[in-house]
């Protein structure tokens, strides 16, 4: 029996109250929250995962809860950091006035960014460029606003590198390019955040008046506007080269058993109650990403790191908040899996079908061990 049909729907419980808990508690108290958030993540962790082990015993639910972190957490976090790791050494340098059509002009790259080098890249590459060019402006808040929609939410549409829930379904069997078909509604909300930016952008600097002349971050100082660090792109077309492998190896008889179709790899449990194996394929990819983010990280200046503001506080709340999202989904997932009948929910929107290559619902992923 599928696990979906024994979870009653209060189990998402923990799920919606991590949400809310990311959602809530920085705005009421921003300072607890940095000190405390991994206290948070654990507890509602601990909140499904314990009376999981009581309801279905411990086997099964090691079991599952070393597939999501072993399947889908682990490869996750591995791609942010190497995504992460990577831009952090792409620096663009310059003179830009914060005029409306410059700002539209930053907001436009980065949004086309993001769906190649991840929100969180894209988001490190460009938002510097962007305060820098509007330092000498009063009104600036917006711009961060329409940054976040557009470059760090948005911009990421197009492809599983982009948006972490887009990177879970293709590790799922969502083909990689299968999220292209999201290209007109992007595009539709893109122009209209664009529209309404540009407005508001040129009512505030219409307030403000023209920048003045030789301010620091403005076209006053007269220099270039140039990219370093851009040996980081052979980095980044790396990660993106392996993502796509990854896609595309199971296909052949290496990585996939011919016999019964399941994938090759190490078999870390395996029981009447739960079986969990890594496949060979994902070592690979996670490999060749661990792999370009050393090779970035050494071949930079840290004088560039230093100039996009690199640190390694994101990743580090990253992987504590998405630790506790990734356990308290189990249940979520599972109920949607075999009930999202009952919600109406039997393809994805706009299609007849489940996308090629990606079975109508999820099976679990048993590597067929080599030895």
């Amino acid at each position: 029996m599928e696990l979906g049909t024994q979870l009653p729907l209060w189990s998402i419980v923990p799920f919606v109250g991590m949400l809310l808990s990311i959602a809530i508690i920085p705005l009421v108290n921003g300072h607890w929250w940095e000190r405390h958030m991994w206290k948070v993540s654990a507890f509602w962790a601990l909140v499904f995962f314990v009376p999981f082990v009581v309801g279905f015993g411990a086997e099964p639910a090691v079991g599952h809860g070393l597939e999501v972190i072993l399947l889908d957490y682990v490869p996750f976090i591995i791609l942010i950091l190497g995504l992460f790791t990577v831009s952090g050494g792409i620096v663009i340098r310059g003179s830009l006035a914060g005029t409306p059509k410059v700002n539209v002009a930053l907001l436009l790259v980065g949004t086309l960014l993001a769906s190649w080098i991840g929100t969180t890249g894209a988001a490190m590459v460009m938002i510097r460029p962007l305060l820098r060019a509007n330092a000498w402006r009063r009104h600036r808040v917006h711009q961060v606003v329409f940054f976040i929609f557009l470059v760090a939410n948005i911009g990421g549409s197009l492809t599983p590198i982009g948006d972490p829930p887009l990177f879970l379904g293709f590790l799922r069997g969502v083909p990689f390019f299968w999220t292209m078909k999201l290209l007109p509604m992007m595009l539709l909300n893109v122009a209209v955040l664009i529209v309404v930016f540009y407005l508001l952008d040129a009512y505030f600097m219409r307030k403000e008046g023209p920048h003045p002349a030789g301010t620091a971050g403005t076209a006053g100082t007269g220099e270039k506007v140039r990219v370093d660090g851009l040996h980081n792109v052979v980095f980044l077309l790396a990660i993106v080269g392996a993502v796509i492998l990854s896609g595309v190896l199971p296909g052949t008889a290496a990585f996939t058993d011919p016999a019964t179709g399941d994938p090759r790899g190490l078999t870390l449990m395996d029981s009447a109650d739960a079986h969990v194996g890594i496949p060979y394929v994902n070592l690979v990819r996670d490999a060749i990403i661990l792999a370009a983010a050393f090779l970035a990280y050494r071949t930079t200046s840290a004088r560039l790191r230093t100039a996009n503001g690199f640190g390694w506080g994101p990743i580090q709340e990253v992987a504590i908040l998405f630790a506790g999202i990734f356990v308290t989904m189990i249940p979520a997932l599972a109920i949607l899996q075999a009930r999202g009948s009952e919600l109406g929910l039997t393809s994805p929107a706009g299609s007849s079908g489940p996308p090629a290559h990606c079975p109508a619902s999820s099976t679990t992923r048993r590597p067929t061990s080599s030895s």
